[in-house]
């Protein structure tokens, strides 16, 4: 039986710290890869500033000393030294102009004439605006946010994926085992993957469907010229939904999760064969094979507040 667990968080906004991203136009195409971004926020002079859209992100300077003039360069690269000349409404140097990914050194000359140097790792978010369809089991802990738009799908299908990230910011999107009316095509239905994901915060609507394939439907019987048509197949079983694990770390967030955890229908019984004809009269048709069972509904734990809640 399918049953939804409304897990509906909606509470202050929290600050933003984030995980990373393939270009939006691979999202489907390939893979996500891991980044080397640091997995915190940096502290100290060089303020990393986030921005509302995926991979949009500044740097402040922040020294606690007043200075002349910044210089930065990307970490192995000193050919691309540049000048930062953009001030924010604080007064501090801002450079707006950085890239997901990327090393970057700062460097900057006080009123003093001393010299001081830092660097940063600018990070990297996933962007999904399609359907993007597991191959294997996945991984994903280097993006700091994980971005769905109102047509992004993560299916998983039969595979496993674990995600730690940051944030998590939805716009309607969808995490999948199996879209409703996937059925095998000549077996039993396969079960769907173990999802497991551990963010900080998050925000807008996200919708979560733990299901197992459907079971393929029963062969027809076959038609017999000499008597009654032979009974259909069975119906194959369906798969189990797959066990799933959701964990946000911060207090207040604005995350709204709809869960949906059901195991894969089972398929039909195939239809009876039809039946020959004595002299005149026509014989009956096979009897339709039984309905296939369904699937077994697993196990999807919502954790929160060190309180763990599993249906």
């Amino acid at each position: 039986m399918s049953k939804f667990l409304n897990v509906v968080c909606l509470l202050f906004l929290a600050a933003c710290v984030k995980i990373s991203d393939i270009p939006e136009e691979e999202a489907q195409a390939k893979s996500p890869q891991k980044s080397v971004m640091a997995q915190v926020l940096p502290t100290g002079p060089l303020k990393l500033i986030e921005g509302e859209t995926p991979n949009s992100y500044s740097v402040e300077i922040e020294p606690e000393i007043e200075i002349l003039s910044v210089r930065r360069w990307e970490k192995g690269l000193i050919t691309s030294v540049i000048e930062i000349q953009e001030k924010s409404e604080s007064g501090h140097f801002i450079d707006r102009n950085v890239s997901p990914g990327k090393v970057l050194i700062y460097e900057w000359i006080g009123k003093d004439q001393s010299r001081s140097r830092e660097e940063i790792v600018i990070p990297r978010d996933l962007h999904i605006q399609s359907e993007y369809k597991l191959q294997n089991d996945e991984s994903w802990d280097s993006y700091r946010r994980i971005f769905l738009g109102p047509r992004g799908v993560i299916t998983t299908q039969e595979h496993s994926l674990e995600i730690r990230a940051d944030q998590i910011i939805s716009d309607g999107g969808t995490i999948r085992t199996f879209a409703p009316e996937a059925h095998s095509p000549n077996q039993n239905g396969l079960a769907g993957g173990t999802l497991s994901i551990v963010i900080r915060t998050g925000s807008g609507k996200l919708y979560v469907g733990q299901r197992g394939q459907g079971g393929a439907d029963g062969i027809p019987g076959r038609e017999n010229p000499m008597g009654r048509g032979l009974s259909g197949g069975n119906g194959f079983p369906g798969g189990a939904s797959g066990n799933g694990r959701l964990k946000i770390i911060d207090f207040y967030h604005e995350l709204q999760v709809s869960i949906l955890i059901e195991g894969g229908s089972g398929g039909k019984g195939g239809p009876g064969g039809k039946g020959g004809r004595l002299m005149d009269v026509q014989l009956p048709s096979g009897s339709t094979g039984l309905p296939g069972a369904s699937g077994e509904r697993q196990t999807f734990c919502f954790v929160h507040r060190d309180q763990e809640d599993c249906r």
